[in-house]
């Protein structure tokens, strides 16, 4: 991978003490949407107990009445959890901390459809029962418009160089790559992962410095490649904070010390 960076941290989902604490009272919560984008929103859930376990919910019908969505919600959830336990999935950790969250915290919700209304539905739990504690906050929120505008991407290699040259070079646009099987693994599929380093960099805020313009022409002499591995190099227009083309996936393989065009992937070709 091209320009990946080595990001260390820990990722805090729920908090723990000594001796669980469990709070079956009501407690102030309260909901602020921070930035809604074309598929995503970012919003903060604010507790006045830090031990109080509350969980959330984006919902594509936002008529849906809050008490019905709630219901179905924790049926789906406790279904699940009995899957994962019974099949060996789920070992040490509780209904509670698979489902919810405890804590002030600014959260994000991705992969939403554009120029769609979401119901963001916010819940205290029981963590003992699993039932809902107090009022149910709810706020529909509208996510923004996209101007897509297609691109075609076509890609170019040479021993271990790869060209990229878009169809306007005027737009920006970001491109990468990675092992295929690797995207799959994780991703179960190549765009699941290219959103998802995307998502990431905008969190740290690095966007802006990875876009590309026009031809680029890129030296992977110093990458690590596997012989005879297949890979993907997926690219698309990246503007104002938002993707405003569908993708382009170039397939190539690493084989005798070359990189080696194999076919295109996706909605453009």
């Amino acid at each position: 991978m091209r320009k990946i960076l080595i990001l260390s941290g820990i990722l805090l989902l729920t908090g723990c003490t000594a001796k669980e604490i469990i709070v079956t009272k009501a407690v102030n919560l309260s909901l602020k949407i921070e930035e809604v984008k074309g598929t995503k929103v970012i919003f903060t859930i604010t507790s006045d107990n830090p031990d109080a376990y509350y969980s959330y919910t984006l919902w594509h019908d936002p008529n849906t009445s809050d008490a019905l969505l709630l219901e179905y919600l924790t049926d789906v959830a406790e279904q699940d959890y009995t899957i994962k336990t019974e099949n060996g999935a789920v070992q040490v950790a509780s209904f509670a901390d698979l489902n919810a969250f405890r804590g002030s915290r600014t959260l994000r919700a991705t992969r939403l459809t554009p120029d769609t209304d979401y119901k963001v539905l916010v819940f205290q739990i029981n963590p003992t029962t699993h039932e809902p504690i107090g009022k149910i906050l709810s706020e529909v929120i509208h996510t923004k418009a996209v101007n897509n505008i297609p691109m075609k991407f076509d890609f170019f290699f040479e021993g271990k160089t790869v060209t990229v040259v878009p169809s306007d070079p005027a737009r920006t646009y970001y491109w990468e790559y990675n092992n295929l099987r690797l995207m799959y693994d994780n991703f179960n599929w190549s765009y699941g992962w290219y959103y998802s380093l995307v998502d990431m960099y905008e969190q740290y805020g690095f966007m802006g410095n990875l876009l590309s313009r026009g031809k680029d022409v890129y030296d992977a002499s110093r990458d690590h490649f596997e012989e005879g591995e297949v890979y993907s190099a997926v690219a698309a227009a990246y503007e104002d904070g938002e993707q405003t083309s569908d993708y382009v996936e170039c397939l190539f393989k690493y084989e005798n010390g070359k990189l080696v065009f194999i076919d295109y992937e996706g909605a453009e070709e």
